[in-house]
C-alpha cells in the first residue's frame, strides 16, 4: 500500500475538482450542444456522426462527462477520500498520461491552426496532468524498485 505526502494528495484532490468541473461544463453543454460544437469548430464532424444517428454526438457528451466524473473519484479515492476503486495505480497514471498526451497535441495543433480556445484548452489538461504526475511518479517508482 503506498501512502502519497500531503502535497501529492493535494494536488490530487485539485485534479479531481478540475476533473468534477470539467464533467459539469459538459453535462451543462448537452442543453446547447450545436452552440457548444460551433464554438469548438467540431460542428462538422459532430453533424457527420449524428447523420448515423441523432443521439450519438450527445452519448459522445455524456460519455466525457462520465470520464471526467470517473477521474474525480479515482483521485479521491487514491488520496483516501473515497472508497478504494479497482486498479487504482493504473487508472490514476493513465489519466497522467491522456492529459499530457492532450496537452501535447493541443499544443502541436496551435502550429496549424493558432486559436485562443486551444490555448486555453491546452493549458486546462496541462494542469490536470500535472496534478497527477506526482502520484504518477510514486506509482512508476514503486514498480521500478520491486522489479
Amino acid at each position: 500500500m503506498l501512502s502519497f505526502n500531503s502535497k501529492t494528495i493535494g494536488m490530487l484532490r485539485v485534479g479531481a475538482v478540475l476533473n468534477f468541473l470539467l464533467a459539469a461544463g459538459h453535462f451543462a453543454a448537452l442543453f446547447f450542444l450545436d452552440e457548444a460544437f460551433r464554438f469548438y469548430e467540431i460542428d462538422r464532424i459532430m453533424n457527420e456522426i449524428a447523420s448515423l444517428g441523432a443521439a450519438l454526438p450527445y452519448l459522445i457528451t455524456v460519455a466525457l462527462i462520465g470520464g471526467f466524473a470517473i477521474a474525480g473519484f479515482y483521485s479521491l479515492s487514491a488520496c483516501g477520500n473515497f472508497l478504494k476503486l479497482p486498479f487504482e495505480k493504473f487508472v490514476i497514471s493513465a489519466i497522467f498520461f491522456v492529459f499530457a498526451s492532450r496537452t501535447f497535441i493541443g499544443l502541436c495543433s496551435l502550429f496549424i491552426n493558432f486559436q485562443a480556445r486551444e490555448i486555453v484548452s491546452s493549458i486546462i489538461a496541462a494542469a490536470i496532468a500535472f496534478c497527477y504526475a506526482p502520484a504518477t511518479r510514486t506509482y512508476i517508482r514503486a514498480f521500478l524498485n520491486k522489479h
